[in-house]
């Protein structure tokens, strides 16, 4: 009697163990919610079941300052991890971190890799005429 019941539960378990591995094996590698910004606009929508999974997570990691991943002037550094689309080859950080005072904010696209130029740009774009 024993020894039937340790049939079916090794029986379970593979069968367990199969599901899992075979749903593994079938999802895509890396965040798989991400989809590359201009993959996006070229198909036409950017969600929705089906859609195809571009973005590649890097091991890459780094911080921007929140006003450069949103409007708002805000000086909190938010963490961001690298993405790569393996269709178009476009770059994106993308937060992995919130800020305490605004949402989280959408990734940044880009042409190149270095997250310098992303800083260069925001300090450049920031509004340096005095105010009375």
């Amino acid at each position: 009697m024993t020894k039937l019941c340790y049939h079916k539960l090794a029986r379970l378990a593979l069968l367990w163990a199969l599901l899992f591995l075979s749903s593994s094996l079938g999802m895509p590698k890396g965040n798989a919610g991400k989809r590359c910004l201009v993959c996006a606009t070229l198909d036409g929508q950017s969600s929705g079941r089906g859609i195809y999974r571009t973005q590649q997570p890097r091991e890459r990691h780094d911080t921007l300052a929140c006003s450069t991943l949103q409007t708002e002037p805000c000086d909190r550094q938010i963490p961001v991890q690298l993405h790569h689309c393996r269709i178009c080859g476009q770059y994106a950080w993308v937060p992995t971190g919130d800020c305490l005072t605004h949402s989280r904010p959408q990734p940044i696209f880009s042409d190149s890799d270095d997250i310098e130029l992303i800083r260069q740009r925001a300090a450049a774009s920031v509004d340096t005429t005095l105010r009375l």
